[in-house]
């Protein structure tokens, strides 16, 4: 019994400690996040005297361009996550399921995509988004999201290991 209360207060302590270690992490990007807001034609100690960090969240959320910002934010991970997660299963399942000439061309040039480093993939991508006149459009920014090379590697890691090709067979067969 005293065992078990001694390993739940160090639980808890392991568990404030990490906590506590999170909020130290994170406290300098909230802080910089919230004064990429400033208003920085006034002395500095002006706006740090009148407002304070309350003062100045309060200034942030009222404000009219932080909820507009916010919700394309949300809007373009959100749609990113859901695209990537249904065309990358749809796609590494088609790579392990079915049997067709270009499936080790396909593979070779996911491969190779992952080796070319993301700066040098951005002007390229840049027109072509400008080709098909998609420049200031959020369309532009779920693009990149829809199959990444990566994510389609893994899935298709995965369904490796999770089906076999045996059971499927009998269960055709059946």
């Amino acid at each position: 019994m005293q065992s078990n209360i001694k390993d739940q207060i160090f639980k808890t302590l392991i568990t404030l400690g990490l906590t506590l270690l999170c909020i130290a992490i994170a406290k300098p990007f909230v802080v910089h996040f919230i004064q990429a807001f400033y208003i920085y034609d006034m002395p500095r100690s002006a706006w740090q005297a009148d407002y304070g960090l309350n003062g100045l969240i309060s200034q942030i959320y009222y404000s009219d361009i932080f909820f507009p910002n916010f919700w394309m934010s949300v809007k373009v991970a959100g749609f990113g996550v859901l695209f990537s997660c249904l065309f990358c299963t749809m796609t590494a399942y088609a790579l392990v399921m079915y049997s067709y000439r270009i499936k080790y061309l396909i593979l070779t040039i996911l491969l190779v995509v992952l080796m070319i480093p993301e700066f040098v993939k951005v002007m390229p991508f840049f027109i072509t988004l400008k080709q098909f006149g998609l420049l200031n459009n959020s369309l532009a920014l779920w693009v990149p999201f829809v199959v990444p090379s990566l994510g389609v590697l893994v899935i298709k890691q995965y369904i490796e290991t999770i089906f076999v090709k045996d059971i499927i067979e009998a269960a055709r067969l059946d």
